[in-house]
Protein backbone atom coordinates (compact mmCIF):
# COMPACT_ATOMS: atom_id res chain seq x y z
CA UNK A 1 0.00 0.00 0.00
CA UNK A 2 1.25 3.18 -1.10
CA UNK A 3 1.33 6.69 0.84
CA UNK A 4 -1.19 8.03 -1.60
CA UNK A 5 -3.89 5.32 -1.20
CA UNK A 6 -4.09 5.31 2.72
CA UNK A 7 -7.02 6.89 3.67
CA UNK A 8 -7.01 9.75 5.74
CA UNK A 9 -10.02 10.54 7.63
CA UNK A 10 -10.18 14.42 8.84
CA UNK A 11 -12.56 15.12 11.57
CA UNK A 12 -13.41 18.49 11.73
CA UNK A 13 -12.84 20.54 15.35
CA UNK A 14 -15.77 20.56 17.36
CA UNK A 15 -17.73 24.12 17.11
CA UNK A 16 -17.35 25.58 20.68
CA UNK A 17 -20.53 27.49 21.30
CA UNK A 18 -21.78 29.65 23.99
CA UNK A 19 -24.45 29.74 26.52
CA UNK A 20 -26.09 33.08 27.32
CA UNK A 21 -27.61 33.86 30.38
CA UNK A 22 -29.47 36.54 31.78
CA UNK A 23 -31.51 36.14 35.57
CA UNK A 24 -35.27 38.04 34.70
CA UNK A 25 -36.23 38.32 38.28
CA UNK A 26 -35.07 38.45 42.03
CA UNK A 27 -37.70 37.99 44.01
CA UNK A 28 -38.42 37.12 48.02
CA UNK A 29 -35.71 38.42 49.38
CA UNK A 30 -34.47 38.83 53.01
CA UNK A 31 -34.34 42.14 54.69
CA UNK A 32 -31.13 42.40 55.58
CA UNK A 33 -28.28 44.69 56.83
CA UNK A 34 -25.78 45.45 54.55
CA UNK A 35 -25.14 44.69 50.50
CA UNK A 36 -27.05 41.62 49.18
CA UNK A 37 -25.23 40.34 45.96
CA UNK A 38 -25.70 37.16 43.98
CA UNK A 39 -22.36 34.91 43.06
CA UNK A 40 -22.38 33.00 39.89
CA UNK A 41 -20.23 29.77 39.17
CA UNK A 42 -20.25 26.65 37.38
CA UNK A 43 -17.82 23.34 38.46
CA UNK A 44 -16.10 22.76 34.80
CA UNK A 45 -16.37 25.75 32.43
CA UNK A 46 -15.85 29.33 33.00
CA UNK A 47 -18.71 31.74 33.55
CA UNK A 48 -18.15 35.34 32.12
CA UNK A 49 -19.87 38.41 33.14
CA UNK A 50 -20.65 40.48 29.84
CA UNK A 51 -19.07 43.84 29.92
CA UNK A 52 -17.78 46.65 28.15
CA UNK A 53 -14.50 45.72 30.25
CA UNK A 54 -13.48 42.29 31.34
CA UNK A 55 -14.72 41.64 34.92
CA UNK A 56 -13.01 40.39 37.57
CA UNK A 57 -15.87 38.44 39.30
CA UNK A 58 -19.31 37.25 38.44
CA UNK A 59 -21.20 39.17 40.87
CA UNK A 60 -24.58 40.18 40.58
CA UNK A 61 -25.38 43.89 42.96
CA UNK A 62 -29.40 43.27 43.94
CA UNK A 63 -29.27 47.01 44.55
CA UNK A 64 -28.72 47.63 40.30
CA UNK A 65 -30.35 44.78 39.87
CA UNK A 66 -33.70 46.13 38.51
CA UNK A 67 -31.86 48.39 35.79
CA UNK A 68 -28.97 46.66 35.21
CA UNK A 69 -29.56 43.08 34.26
CA UNK A 70 -26.10 41.16 33.32
CA UNK A 71 -25.75 38.58 30.87
CA UNK A 72 -23.57 35.55 31.41
CA UNK A 73 -21.88 33.53 28.93
CA UNK A 74 -20.86 29.46 29.27
CA UNK A 75 -18.51 28.16 26.31
CA UNK A 76 -19.20 24.39 25.53
CA UNK A 77 -18.40 22.10 22.97
CA UNK A 78 -21.18 21.43 20.22
CA UNK A 79 -22.23 17.89 20.44
CA UNK A 80 -20.09 16.70 23.19
CA UNK A 81 -21.96 14.25 25.35
CA UNK A 82 -18.93 14.78 27.84
CA UNK A 83 -19.64 18.57 27.89
CA UNK A 84 -23.62 18.02 28.55
CA UNK A 85 -22.74 15.07 30.74
CA UNK A 86 -20.74 17.69 33.15
CA UNK A 87 -23.22 20.96 33.06
CA UNK A 88 -26.29 18.57 34.09
CA UNK A 89 -24.11 16.86 36.75
CA UNK A 90 -22.59 20.34 37.51
CA UNK A 91 -25.69 23.04 37.18
CA UNK A 92 -24.29 26.66 37.31
CA UNK A 93 -24.25 27.48 40.72
CA UNK A 94 -26.66 30.62 42.37
CA UNK A 95 -25.28 31.89 45.84
CA UNK A 96 -27.04 34.78 47.31
CA UNK A 97 -24.51 36.85 49.80
CA UNK A 98 -24.91 39.34 52.54
CA UNK A 99 -22.39 41.92 52.63
CA UNK A 100 -22.29 42.59 56.22
CA UNK A 101 -21.41 46.45 57.21
CA UNK A 102 -19.30 45.75 60.59
CA UNK A 103 -19.30 48.68 62.60
CA UNK A 104 -16.55 49.79 64.50
CA UNK A 105 -16.23 52.34 66.92
CA UNK A 106 -13.68 55.50 67.00
CA UNK A 107 -11.88 54.56 69.68
CA UNK A 108 -11.23 50.86 68.74
CA UNK A 109 -10.29 52.31 64.94
CA UNK A 110 -7.57 54.74 66.95
CA UNK A 111 -6.41 51.95 68.96
CA UNK A 112 -5.71 49.26 66.00
CA UNK A 113 -4.25 52.01 64.15
CA UNK A 114 -1.72 53.21 66.92
CA UNK A 115 -0.56 49.49 67.17
CA UNK A 116 -0.42 49.30 63.59
CA UNK A 117 2.37 52.54 63.41
CA UNK A 118 3.99 51.04 66.50
CA UNK A 119 4.42 47.51 64.23
CA UNK A 120 5.35 49.33 61.31
CA UNK A 121 7.95 51.53 63.46
CA UNK A 122 9.17 48.53 64.97
CA UNK A 123 9.65 46.65 61.74
CA UNK A 124 11.58 49.65 59.81
CA UNK A 125 14.03 49.77 63.17
CA UNK A 126 14.62 45.75 62.70
CA UNK A 127 15.01 46.66 58.96
CA UNK A 128 17.87 48.97 59.63
CA UNK A 129 19.97 47.10 62.26
CA UNK A 130 19.56 44.45 60.15
CA UNK A 131 21.01 46.41 56.59
CA UNK A 132 23.84 47.97 59.27
CA UNK A 133 24.42 44.63 60.34
CA UNK A 134 24.87 43.32 56.58
CA UNK A 135 26.69 46.22 55.37
CA UNK A 136 29.52 45.83 58.14
CA UNK A 137 29.31 41.55 57.22
CA UNK A 138 30.58 42.94 54.00
CA UNK A 139 33.02 45.16 54.59
CA UNK A 140 34.53 43.31 56.80
CA UNK A 141 34.68 40.46 54.21
CA UNK A 142 36.22 43.27 51.68
CA UNK A 143 38.84 43.89 54.34
CA UNK A 144 39.48 39.93 54.68
CA UNK A 145 39.84 39.58 51.26
CA UNK A 146 41.73 42.88 50.37
CA UNK A 147 44.01 41.43 53.96
CA UNK A 148 44.43 38.23 52.44
CA UNK A 149 45.43 40.05 48.62
CA UNK A 150 48.14 41.95 50.74
CA UNK A 151 49.99 38.96 52.59
CA UNK A 152 49.22 36.85 49.31
CA UNK A 153 51.67 39.95 47.38
CA UNK A 154 53.75 40.17 50.50
CA UNK A 155 54.48 36.31 50.14
CA UNK A 156 55.07 36.37 46.66
CA UNK A 157 58.03 39.12 46.81
CA UNK A 158 59.51 37.49 49.63
CA UNK A 159 59.75 34.55 47.41
CA UNK A 160 60.64 37.09 44.71
CA UNK A 161 63.46 37.95 46.95
CA UNK A 162 64.57 34.88 48.30
CA UNK A 163 64.87 33.99 44.97
CA UNK A 164 66.95 36.39 44.01
CA UNK A 165 69.12 36.52 46.88
CA UNK A 166 69.52 32.60 46.36
CA UNK A 167 70.77 32.80 42.73
CA UNK A 168 73.24 35.82 43.70
CA UNK A 169 74.82 33.56 46.04
CA UNK A 170 74.99 30.72 43.52
CA UNK A 171 76.86 33.97 41.00
CA UNK A 172 79.34 34.49 44.63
Amino acid sequence: MSIFEKIIDVEPKAQRIFIYMQLKKVENLPEVDGKLEIHLSQAKNTLTKLEDSYPADNIIDLSKFDEYKPTFSLMVEQDNINDANILSDNPVLITLCNRAMVRVSREEVEEETAIQEAKAVHNEKVMNKNKKKHKDALKKADMNKNKENSDAGARRENSVTNANEESHDDRI
